[in-house]
């Protein structure tokens, strides 16, 4: 699938189609959200998709993307892929803690915000634009770590994909909690990563983070948070609410 252009206005409601033209940068000095990245999905996944398919996906991801840079949350979001947050203790009595585990739970977090918003507005995604729009926010949320000199995910492979299956373990189980898919449906999910695996399939998705993250690292100091507000596309639709449980 085709990451979503953010510079369309008919993808960013209200006031925030303007500010689409020039995307804040991020506290970590990371890159603009979402752009210019088509070349790194998978090719056959984009073939493959539908047009509906294609247009939950780029909503998903777009409002995945709104809800990283929005200037209240994105301090937040920094604070988390560090290893700390509000639910910070719950990590350390499960036995996870530390950036990989940050990175998890901020991947977990956003991905079941956007879809629980989804499922609330009638949408009804794909299990296809649930697992490449998730794949993006990780990738999204790794590159973040690493200019931020929280993480090398760059060159340490194995953290990488150790973080990733922790994700995916997490958002399955906030996916279930907040009552937007059951028990079958998220076994099912982690039978179907586990098959991928097993045939190699998730090689592709891991050259593809490997490449983003290895564009994007720096170890750059944070920059100050954006000037601009985007609570006006976080309006409507998909929207999900910005603040942390």
């Amino acid at each position: 699938m085709q990451n979503p252009n953010m510079d369309d206005p008919a993808m960013v409601p209200g006031d925030a189609a303007q500010q689409a033209q020039e995307p804040p940068m991020d506290d970590a000095g990371g890159p603009e959200p979402a752009q210019d990245e088509a070349e790194s999905q998978d090719s056959g996944a984009s073939q493959q998709a539908s047009p509906d398919e294609q247009g939950q996906y780029n909503q998903f991801v777009g409002r995945a993307m709104e809800l990283i840079y929005n200037q209240k949350m994105f301090p937040q979001v920094v604070q988390m892929l560090r290893g700390g947050s509000n639910d910070g203790q719950d990590q350390k009595e499960a036995g996870q803690s530390g950036p990989a585990a940050g990175l998890a739970h901020a991947t977990a977090m956003i991905i079941t915000r956007v879809y629980k918003a989804a499922a609330d507005a009638g949408a009804n995604l794909s299990p296809d634009v649930l697992f490449h729009g998730g794949t993006e926010i990780f990738g999204q949320l790794a590159e973040i770590s690493d200019k931020a000199g929280i993480s090398d995910y760059a060159n340490d492979r194995d953290k990488l994909e150790g973080a990733y299956f922790l994700a995916v373990d997490m958002a399955t189980q906030q996916l279930r909690k907040a009552g937007v898919v059951d028990e079958a449906q998220s076994k099912a999910a982690l039978q179907q990563l586990q098959s991928m695996d097993a045939k190699g399939e998730l090689e592709q998705v891991f050259r593809e983070l490997d490449a983003k993250d290895q564009g994007g690292s720096g170890g750059e100091e944070e920059q100050p948070p954006p000037a601009n507000d985007n609570d006006a596309s976080m309006q409507g639709g998909m929207a999900p609410q910005e603040e942390m449980d």
